[in-house]
């Protein structure tokens, strides 16, 4: 049996386990949206009470998750833009998707996120 973890490492554990299932919720919406109509309704529910469950246990730690999509690319967001190598400086970019929210806590960036860009329109 293991012993039990550090106040730091169980911190970092439960940030990797909120990022987890964020990515899960997500793709859990994908899938929903292929079902019937009738049948979306009951999962779509269950799938918000889940993600306001994970957010009231991220503020009892004092950290949110925060996404992008959508939002104006800045260098300054905490995220890693995987395919910024693909446009140049001239270009005038968003934040398409998503891949992993960024953690936020009460004194700054917890976890980096990452995301895809693309040109803005």
């Amino acid at each position: 049996m293991s012993s039990p973890a550090a106040p730091a490492d169980s911190n970092a554990l439960f940030v990797n386990l909120a990022v987890e299932a964020w990515r899960f919720a997500r793709v859990f919406a994908r899938a929903v949206s292929r079902l019937e109509v009738t049948d979306q309704s009951k999962y779509i529910g269950q799938q918000r009470y889940f993600l306001q469950r994970l957010e009231q246990a991220l503020e009892a730690v004092e950290l949110r998750l925060v996404g992008f999509d959508g939002s104006r690319f800045d260098p300054g967001l905490p995220i890693t833009a995987v395919n910024l190598s693909d446009f140049g400086p001239e270009d005038e970019l968003v934040i398409d998707q998503t891949i992993e929210p960024a953690v936020l806590g009460p004194n700054g960036v917890v976890r980096m996120g990452s995301a895809t860009l693309r040109k803005a329109e």
